[in-house]
């Protein structure tokens, strides 16, 4: 169903040379259908996880009905669109949507989970197929699970048994080795990201949590996970998102997933649209992405996708990230809002404030590289939350359309939105002091820039 790769460079290439490069204006028409809108359009509190977007839980996941209906608004004035990007894949929900617009779609991700999970939620598979390689290996784990003269050989990384109860860690490493002898690429992938879900389900941590927390000791002497049941779930859970997949998809799309960096990267091609949700700050403060990662990345065996670069340490995955490494000690930034925000935080807390401009550095370098990957009169959507440090929030959406001035691109409109469901904990700790909690935002905006040159 999907197009070749060697294909779609020719494709590409053709479109180039057909002046379509440039694409029409459409800013009046953008702008009227947003304002045609209700009020509380754009907050989706009721929806479902179609087709394979629930088969990994993720943290701060964009919500399906976003870029769905911002593909669709953008096909109805630029009919021609076919190249879309996410600079800031996550799990994958604009690619997959992407793909089922029959768009032709780029992810880039430093985090090999966030890869492999998308990797796997937008690879189609046979139902019939993947549900046959289901009962074989629910059968095989059984056996093996079964069989206490087995020797299974226990991983080695650190702290496995503060995570893991001894016969869980056995039992997990029991469905690594029956995932590694599958045959088919695309099955063995989607199962990895079953394991994934797995390991979590079955580990000491406290659910609902994105940074590592171990469970009370009242509550671990209870906890007595079942590998084989929490991984049968995590398998009908997967099964049952590729039908709905496999039945809607009309083909004619394209996908890509790359572990690059968003502050420098090169696809090789221009693209018609960009849709993305940046991080709201850097992760060891914000949403810890590496953190939540961390016990999947030790488990998993990722090289066969090449999701794992040699200079990433899994383990310290956050410093890697946005804003990971403060090395910033001044603000040459053009935006009068970071300036104005800043200047409040250090009044109160200087450390603090360097650490929101080494994100917002960072931030700058990656719609830097995204712009120039993008077509004249291209659009880009950027869904993004103002953060609050120290009792000062934060405009990302003004700041980022102050950025985007330098790059070419102007602010066609931005539009609010209340956030209904997007999996956050309830509560941070903005200060980072033990005991301090502050509710985390609740609001996000959609800005919509255009590269006018």
């Amino acid at each position: 169903m999907a197009v070749a790769k060697e294909t779609l460079s020719t494709y590409c290439n053709s479109l180039c040379e057909s002046s379509i490069c440039e694409l029409p204006i459409v800013d009046r028409e953008i702008i009227n259908h947003f304002n045609s809108l209700p009020l509380d359009y754009w907050d989706f509190v009721s929806y479902s996880k179609e087709y394979t977007h629930g088969i990994h839980t993720y943290p701060a996941m964009m919500i399906p009905p976003i870029p769905k209906n911002l593909i669709n608004i953008v096909k109805s004035y630029q009919p021609q669109v076919k190249n879309l990007v996410d600079p800031f894949l996550g799990s994958g929900t604009v690619l997959l949507e992407g793909l089922l617009a029959g768009m032709n779609a780029w992810g880039l991700d430093l985090n090999p989970l966030a890869c492999l999970i998308s990797k796997a939620k937008c690879t189609l598979i046979d139902p019939a197929v993947l549900k046959r390689a289901n009962e074989n290996i629910l059968r095989n784990i059984g056996s093996c699970i079964g069989n206490n003269k087995l020797k299974v050989e226990k991983p080695n990384f650190y702290n496995i048994n503060y995570w893991f109860k001894e016969y869980v860690i056995r039992h997990l490493q029991i469905v690594k080795n029956q995932i590694k002898e599958v045959d088919d690429p695309d099955i063995r992938t989607l199962y990895w990201v079953a394991f994934s879900e797995t390991v979590r389900d079955c580990s000491n941590t406290r659910n609902g949590e994105f940074k590592l927390y171990r469970i009370s000791e009242d509550r671990l002497f209870s906890h007595n996970p079942s590998v084989l049941d929490i991984f049968k779930v995590n398998l009908d859970r997967c099964e049952r998102g590729m039908a709905e997949f496999y039945d809607h998809y009309r083909g004619g799309g394209y996908k890509e997933i790359l572990a690059q960096d968003t502050r420098d990267f090169d696809l090789g091609e221009k693209m018609d649209l960009m849709i993305t949700s940046p991080p709201y700050g850097d992760s060891r403060t914000t949403v810890a992405y590496g953190q939540f990662s961390r016990l999947s990345l030790q488990w998993l065996d990722l090289e066969e996708h090449d999701f794992v670069s040699s200079e990433i340490e899994k383990e310290r995955l956050d410093k890697y990230l946005l804003g990971g490494v403060n090395e910033q000690t001044e603000n040459n930034l053009p935006s009068e809002s970071l300036r104005k925000a800043l200047g409040k935080i250090s009044k109160k807390d200087q450390k603090r404030a360097l650490d929101v401009l080494s994100f917002y550095i960072d931030l700058d370098k990656c719609m830097s590289s995204i712009t120039k990957h993008m077509k004249i009169n291209s659009y880009q959507f950027w869904v993004v939350g103002n953060r609050t440090v120290r009792k000062t929030t934060i405009p990302t959406d003004k700041i980022i359309s102050e950025l985007g001035a330098q790059y070419n691109l102007k602010t066609i409109i931005t539009v609010p939105r209340n956030i209904s469901s997007k999996r956050m904990p309830k509560k941070n700790s903005p200060s980072n002091e033990k005991g301090k909690k502050s509710p985390t935002m609740s609001k996000e905006n959609i800005v919509v820039l255009r590269k006018v040159k």
